[in-house]
């Protein structure tokens, strides 16, 4: 037959479809998957990175984690000491005894009623004040337990993860809100992807992205669309948007 005659394709043979692999199956309908390529920049879940700072100047006695650690919540990367850190600490310590005191004396009935309140509200200022710079209640306990002790502030992680930036260095001098340290948990990234305006109305918070790396061939990372802006850049007329995408290895 020439070609265009029929829609028929001849096999020589019953198992030829079989020998070059050809499935066939019954006809369907259903959507199609029609998706929109756009541009992203893979950066860190911004809700799971920290900036570490101290919270007055002072000097670096001990660091005890390096750049690139994998540190867990709560574990110390560094000691500060300070004459302010000191200072406040003391004051906790001391309003601790004073109140002990008071209620004792209150408890006897020989301390005033105003007495013993002036007491709790100086705690409470002075206790709140140096939990403001970074001591716990164990760290207060144990300055309460050896007084002649120097008085030093452990920088702890507020969740486990790697380190990604360290300036603290044993000795040097630090001035207030110096960054020290910063730390990230890269179990989660974000893709934050650029959308075309003109394809607003075919995306929604919910949808799964698809993600592709070129230094990654073949590779494919899957996560929710969790934000869309309610911004479109006047220029560009594209619109930011951010995936979730999970980062377990």
């Amino acid at each position: 037959m020439k070609p265009g005659e029929s829609l028929q394709v001849r096999l020589p043979d019953g198992e030829s479809a079989q020998l070059v692999g050809i499935e066939t199956a019954p006809a369907t309908t259903g959507p199609m998957a029609n998706g929109i390529r756009c541009y992203a920049e893979i950066v860190f879940d911004q809700n799971r990175i920290a900036h570490l700072s101290t919270p007055a100047g002072g000097n670096v006695r001990e660091v005890t984690a390096d750049l690139g650690s994998q540190v867990t919540q709560g574990q110390v990367l560094a000691r500060i000491w300070s004459s302010e850190l000191a200072e406040a600490a003391a004051a906790a310590v001391l309003s601790q005894q004073n109140l002990r005191r008071e209620r004792r004396l209150a408890a006897g009935g020989i301390a005033a009623a105003q007495d013993l309140e002036q007491a709790e509200a100086a705690h409470r200022a002075a206790w709140q004040h140096a939990r403001t710079l970074g001591f716990s209640e164990e760290d207060l306990a144990s300055i309460e337990r050896q007084p002649e002790e120097p008085v030093v502030l452990a920088i702890r992680a507020p969740f486990g993860g790697e380190i990604i930036a360290r300036n603290a260095v044993p000795g040097a001098l630090l001035e207030a809100d110096k960054p020290l340290f910063t730390i990230t948990d890269r179990s989660t990234v974000w893709a934050m992807l650029n959308i075309p305006e003109a394809e607003l109305s075919r995306v929604k918070i919910g949808q799964t992205v698809e993600v592709r790396v070129d230094g990654l061939p073949g590779a494919v990372f899957t996560g929710p669309l969790s934000w869309i802006s309610s911004e479109v850049d006047e220029k560009s007329r594209l619109v930011q948007a951010r995936a979730e995408i999970p980062n377990p290895d």
